[in-house]
């Protein structure tokens, strides 16, 4: 399993950015400004995080997803806690949106 940062092409997960996001029009908006990361596992990708900054206090999780077929393997966590690390000591919280059925606003302090 490896986790990369990915800088450019990210048009190229957009099937997996449509997962968690199904109007192509929403991820349009906040693609190139976010910061990507992805999990690999076997040269597949199986899980992307896009995150945006809100202000200079608070980033935003704004899409992840995990492959249909790697679900309930964990990578949504893993990803979550790479993430934790990488911005923890940039920004005072983190806010994003979970749906699934429900929709939640959660704000988590570093």
């Amino acid at each position: 399993m490896e986790i990369k940062k990915i800088e450019s092409n990210k048009e190229k997960y957009l099937n997996l950015l449509l997962e968690a996001d199904p109007e192509k029009e929403a991820i349009d908006k906040y693609l190139e400004k976010g910061e990507m990361y992805i999990i690999e596992e076997d040269g597949q990708t199986v899980c992307e995080v896009i995150v945006t900054e809100v202000d200079s206090d608070t980033c935003e999780l704004k899409n992840i997803a995990t492959s249909p077929k790697a679900r309930g393997k964990g990578y949504a966590g893993k990803i979550i806690e790479y993430i934790f690390e990488v911005y923890k000591n940039k920004y005072k919280s983190y806010t994003y949106f979970y749906t699934r059925n429900v929709i939640r606003d959660i704000n988590i302090a570093f």
